[in-house]
């Protein structure tokens, strides 16, 4: 038995326990394919990889869990309250201002901006508002200064009002960036997201003397100071 037909066998053993949310073995398989690929063994891939609208998201807790096992980034919930969440993210550097660390910015959410994207009518948020804004605030500081840790989309099932459905990511946060799906975008149009399409999140940084560009003037600066560097050799 080859390693894909044992890992079908275990994908249909688990799903068949019904322990799991799974909608078919195929599902369950790639989850599981899924958890191999970011470290983690089959059971917990299974409990914090949901599948909606037909894509795989990963819960906050698993994406803090990631964040602090890769050994190259880390955060500090530095403000939890019922009405506004903030979390710093650095990154882990040796003998970096004697510290060991590089900040690369905070990510905020706010009942406000819940409300705004149509996410606080629901009960769960009404009950647990703390709860779900540090899960917001995670997963938005994820995509913005650690993406490399989970290979794909990061988002929360939790956080959205509608149990299973996924809708349009609202990825805007006034105090640090604004994503705008756009992989190939012009100098007039610049986001982020495509920014990062094209460089590293280290190289944005940098040309931004050291933080994300929250403006769409420093977007149009940083992508024209990036665009008139010469390409990374190896």
């Amino acid at each position: 038995m080859n390693e894909y037909e044992q890992l079908r066998q275990l994908a249909e053993a688990l799903h068949k326990s019904r322990l799991w949310k799974t909608g078919s073995v195929e599902q369950a398989l790639a989850v599981i394919l899924m958890g191999r690929e970011l470290g983690i063994g089959p059971t917990t891939a299974l409990s914090n990889v949901i599948i909606s609208a037909g894509k795989p998201t990963l819960g906050a807790s698993l994406v803090g869990a990631l964040i602090q096992k890769s050994g190259k980034y880390g955060y500090t919930v530095t403000e939890m309250t019922d009405q506004q969440v903030s979390v710093e993210f650095f990154e882990k550097l040796a003998n970096y201002n004697g510290q060991g660390v590089r900040q690369l910015g905070t990510s905020t959410f706010t009942l406000q901006d819940a409300q705004r994207a149509g996410l606080a009518q629901s009960q769960t948020w009404r009950s647990y508002p703390r709860n779900l804004l540090l899960a917001r605030a995670i997963t938005n500081g994820a995509r913005w200064y650690c993406p490399e840790v989970f290979g794909g989309a990061v988002y929360d099932p939790e956080e959205f009002s509608t149990p299973g459905i996924l809708p349009p990511p609202v990825d805007e946060a006034p105090t640090d960036a604004t994503f705008t799906p756009d992989p190939s975008p012009s100098l007039s149009e610049t986001t982020i997201e495509g920014l990062l399409a094209e460089y590293s999140a280290e190289q944005i940084v940098s040309a931004n003397g050291g933080r994300l560009p929250a403006t769409e003037e420093e977007l149009r600066a940083v992508a024209e100071r990036l665009a008139g560097e010469p390409a990374p050799v190896g």
